[in-house]
């Protein structure tokens, strides 16, 4: 119903030239992930179902080391506990609404994302981010995604906006979904 972190990254039309990584490199801590999800799903029967969850992690675990071409975490992990709310509506009209519980724990996770900086703000990676293929249910899914970055002191943020556009049959009705999310990553250079 919602993915925790999917983030498919807006990529940003810049020059591609090459900008010294050198000012990321180093190893860092997992400080924090925030997300502004929302979850949408459409049938064709004219119900409709929104979806919305607000949220930063805690305990949160694992080192980046940011080298030159890549990114590689070890034992990246954090817990989301939060509230999700959800609307319902049948023919565009308002039905009803309730809140639940939000609680998802990302086990620890190693990977490797090589990236590239895109002038002096923006990132790309390839294959993936580190947190990309992260879902709430702890699955895996990966491609080329970018964002904006920056560095304040020892703290490096990546900021991603992300979208995924499916649809799928329950009970011989179709429905349409569209899961969107804006994520902040926090690291904290040691």
């Amino acid at each position: 119903m919602l993915s925790a972190i999917l983030i498919i990254l807006s990529s940003c039309k810049k020059d591609d030239t090459k900008a010294e990584a050198t000012g990321i490199q180093g190893t860092y801590k997992l400080k924090s992930v925030s997300a502004q999800t929302n979850s949408t799903v459409t049938g064709t029967d004219g119900e409709k179902e929104v979806t919305v969850a607000d949220y930063t992690s805690i305990n949160n675990a694992g080192t980046v080391v940011i080298g030159q071409t890549n990114f590689t975490a070890t034992g990246l992990s954090y817990e989301v506990n939060s509230t999700a709310k959800a609307s319902f509506f049948q023919d565009n009209q308002f039905v009803d609404s309730f809140s639940m519980p939000f609680n998802v724990v990302i086990p620890a996770t190693n990977s490797t994302a090589p990236y590239k900086l895109i002038g002096t703000d923006s990132i790309y990676f390839q294959n993936g981010s580190l947190t990309s293929a992260i879902t709430a249910d702890g699955s895996v899914q990966a491609g080329g995604n970018g964002g904006r970055y920056t560095l304040s002191g020892n703290l490096l943020t990546l900021k991603q906006n992300a979208s995924k556009d499916s649809s799928f049959q329950d009970s011989g009705v179709t429905f349409h979904l569209v899961e969107t999310v804006l994520a902040t990553i926090v690291l904290e250079k040691q």
